[in-house]
């Protein structure tokens, strides 16, 4: 049998995140990516607890009994929703390869990151099972599939800040033509298969919006220019206005908003500080999907049409709809607004009189509770897995007994949760998704 590298940029903006499992990756004692879940030997818990006189919640219950994925639970967990969606690109890579049957491939992902992101951030494949040796027996034999597979390889690379659209001094971009983008590659030009450079929340700024589709230098443009000629691909995923206004509105509003009242009142904060926290300014600026599409066929165009060798066409666009991990978002905002808001509180605190001093001590104070104030706390599986066996018993309908709720108000609550929780599923950001693709005979 044969056998071929695919090489794979993965760059997600503003930093990427370790450990986000794909949807089609299943959990077991040698991959435990799913911490909702409980482990194999499991099945076993419902003869022990009947033989200690006890009886199992039927949550509980169903995830000890049930293989299937499927299993409808009360609520949603923290880990779910979409982090990146390389996972779905490499296990679409190995369904390819199944259905021919006549080589074997094996995947480099190369990920970007920040210099300032610690290097424990970064995805990691976790030990797989020595079952798994060939990507004909991911499925067949009920081995781990897409990210998580032994076929799978991970590096990183060193993506220093490039949203300038003007380049940097002492660079010879002088003497290059003027149609010649300036481009920063951090892998060898010309040298990848597929790239995926993928955005979920909306950019902290304007600049580093139209930064983004730049003809002169852009972050699109450096991926691009590392993409094999020969028909090498990039999977592009930005937000649309509609997108922004949503994630502001259903994400960060029920986190930031409370958060900002409560130290208002607590500090005696003046409105036009908080106000300044909570604006993202370049929310309401972006593009909806088809104005988006523009910008991508313009910057095709440039880049065909200039003396650059470059040509590059879109050969694929639509928009959806995707729910966001919540631990996800939470990291993405923290990291990506921190400086802005240091720099807020900072400026805020040095114009303030000595006579009016909020006594709340150093600057930075203010700015790191907001941060950590949204950035997702530890949640322990255990804990996570307790509170839904207590909102199915609550809920199960199960007259009687201690446990029984009985009062109007319990009721309510539980009625409140769910439907909160209901809407929580509901949430989703809109999103463009363009295919461009280097080679116009390709």
């Amino acid at each position: 049998m044969a056998t071929e590298a695919v090489r794979v940029l993965s760059y997600t903006l503003p930093c990427p995140l370790p450990d986000a499992p794909g949807p089609e990756v299943p959990s077991s004692s040698t991959n435990p990516v799913r911490p909702d879940r409980l482990p194999v030997s499991a099945s076993s818990a419902p003869a022990v607890a009947s033989a200690a006189g006890q009886q199992l919640s039927p949550a509980v219950l169903a995830r000890c009994t049930s293989k299937d994925d499927s299993v409808s639970l009360p609520f949603r967990g923290a880990d779910l929703g979409t982090t990146t969606a390389l996972h779905h690109m490499t296990a679409a890579i190995q369904r390819r390869c199944l259905n021919e049957g006549t080589r074997r491939v094996y995947i480099h992902v190369s990920h970007a990151i920040d210099p300032q992101i610690p290097l424990t951030r970064l995805p990691s494949t976790p030990p797989v099972s020595s079952t798994v040796s060939s990507p004909s027996r991911l499925s067949s034999e009920g081995g781990e599939s897409g990210y998580f597979s032994p076929t799978v390889f991970n590096s990183i690379v060193v993506a220093p800040n490039s949203l300038a659209s003007t380049p940097i001094a002492g660079t010879p971009m002088s003497s290059l033509p003027p149609s010649f983008p300036f481009s920063s590659p951090i892998l060898p030009p010309n040298s990848l298969h597929l790239t995926l450079l993928e955005r979920y929340i909306p950019p902290a700024s304007l600049m580093e919006d139209a930064a983004m589709f730049s003809t002169r230098s852009s972050i699109l443009i450096d991926r691009l220019f590392e993409l094999s000629p020969q028909g090498g691909s990039a999977l592009f995923i930005y937000p649309t206005k509609t997108g922004a206004m949503s994630f502001d509105r259903d994400y960060l509003g029920p986190v930031l908003d409370p958060l900002l009242r409560k130290l208002m009142v607590l500090y005696r904060l003046r409105e036009d500080l908080l106000w300044n926290i909570r604006n993202m300014a370049a929310t309401p600026h972006l593009a909806e999907f088809p104005e988006l599409q523009a910008r991508v066929e313009r910057l095709c165009k440039a880049l065909t049409d200039g003396e650059g060798e470059m040509p590059t066409k879109l050969v694929y666009s639509t928009k959806a709809t995707v729910s966001l991990n919540e631990l996800s978002w939470r990291e993405w905002w923290t990291q990506q607004e921190q400086t802005r808001i240091r720099e807020i509180v900072k400026k805020h605190m040095a114009n303030q009189p000595g006579s009016e001093s909020t006594g709340y001590g150093v600057p930075g104070d203010l700015a790191r509770e907001v941060l950590d104030g949204v950035r997702a706390p530890n949640v322990r599986p255990s804990s996570r897995g307790m509170g839904e066996a207590v909102l199915a018993s609550s809920m199960s309908g199960s007259g009687g007994g201690s446990g029984a709720v009985s009062s109007t108000a319990g009721m309510g609550r539980i009625a409140g949760g769910t439907k909160r929780l209901e809407s929580l599923k509901k949430r989703g950001v809109e999103v463009g998704i363009f295919i461009l693709r280097r080679g116009l005979e390709y």
